[in-house]
């Protein structure tokens, strides 16, 4: 799936439904082990209070991400990447021990494109997904 500036590949058997509510896009994506995560992608994402992000760059992209425990084996995640154009991907997770390895597998399949005359091309060898997510250190809690 590509949406500006990223492409991002569902993890095996999972299913993702998309709307555009208003002036961004959503992706909901559904593994076996229930929601995965929600991806906004659009120019106003709700970042939080500044100095509650880890700030970062991976690969030339800015990455602010962070992490918080909830109650119970689960914490919540959120990764947000900036294209650079004025636009986000706020990448959501409430991650638990059923969902995790759908999510490893989301955020690692993250890779940078670019756009051209209708068609996306993805960066081939990319590592970026794969790079984020080593960089959160997750990690598996307990089922």
């Amino acid at each position: 799936m590509f949406s500006h500036g990223f492409c991002f590949r569902p993890p095996l058997g999972a299913e993702v439904e998309y709307s555009t509510p208003a002036d961004f896009e959503l992706y909901k994506v559904f593994g076996d082990g229930g929601e995965v995560a929600v991806m906004y992608v659009g120019n106003h994402p709700d970042l939080p209070e500044q100095g509650t992000l880890d700030a970062t760059r991976i690969d030339g992209v800015a990455v602010r991400t962070r992490v918080q425990s909830t109650d119970g084996p689960a914490y919540d995640l959120d990764v947000y990447l900036e294209t650079g154009r004025g636009s986000f991907v706020h990448i959501s997770s409430a991650v638990s021990g059923r969902n995790y390895d759908d999510v490893q597998s989301l955020l690692s399949s993250i890779k940078k494109c670019s756009t051209g005359r209708n068609k996306a091309i993805c960066a081939s060898g990319s590592k970026l997904g794969l790079r984020v997510f080593e960089h959160l250190q997750l990690e598996r809690p307990a089922k």
